[in-house]
């Protein structure tokens, strides 16, 4: 019985974990079971997100992978505090980019993009061995818009000027005839 149980779970794990993948429960079906034809395979996923285990577990994983305000906001400040030099490595002069020290690599959630580019000298049809040019571009998130962003949350910048007042209505009526004068009653 233990047997059985166990397989359960790991069955109610696979087809979770190929769900949270694809969020299609048909294709979930497929991953899991590739030898289902597509018309059994929509069917069995459709029972199967109605199964309250897999519901709670894909729940419970979508909760996991969350990310809340404040960890929108802590990934925006460290983009805000965003310094290039941790990926530099400076010898005889020359400056460098080094991806593998570990200050590095514990910072390379603020690369945006990396671009490289390299030439080889091409001597009879043949290219050398060695690069004769390597080029290396790194962009970072951009710091002044993770500023903004930061600034927006916490409401420090407003686009618009809210002001409130309130009228007293008391001898609106009066105030009106003598701006506007008296109504013809006539």
């Amino acid at each position: 019985m233990a047997g059985k149980k166990k397989k359960y779970k790991e069955n109610v794990i696979a087809f979770g974990e190929a769900y949270l993948a694809s969020m299609n429960q048909t294709q979930a079906y497929v991953d899991t079971h590739p030898k289902a034809s597509r018309e059994t395979a929509y069917r069995a996923g459709s029972r199967l997100m109605r199964n309250d285990e897999v519901r709670a577990y894909i729940e419970e994983k979508i909760a996991e992978r969350h990310m809340g305000a404040n960890e929108a906001l802590a990934i925006l400040a460290n983009q805000a505090r965003a310094d290039i030099g941790r990926f530099l490595k400076v010898e005889d002069g020359h400056v460098y980019f080094d991806f593998g020290n570990p200050e590095a690599k514990a910072h390379m959630n603020l690369i945006k993009k990396i671009k490289t580019k390299r030439k080889r000298e091409i001597v009879k049809g043949k290219a050398s061995e060695e690069w004769e040019h390597e080029w290396v571009e790194v962009e970072l998130h951009d710091a002044h818009a993770a500023v903004v962003d930061i600034g927006r949350h916490f409401k420090l910048f407003t686009d618009k000027f809210e002001a409130t007042n309130t009228l007293n209505i008391v001898g609106l009526e009066q105030i009106m005839d003598m701006v506007y004068g008296k109504p013809n009653s006539g």
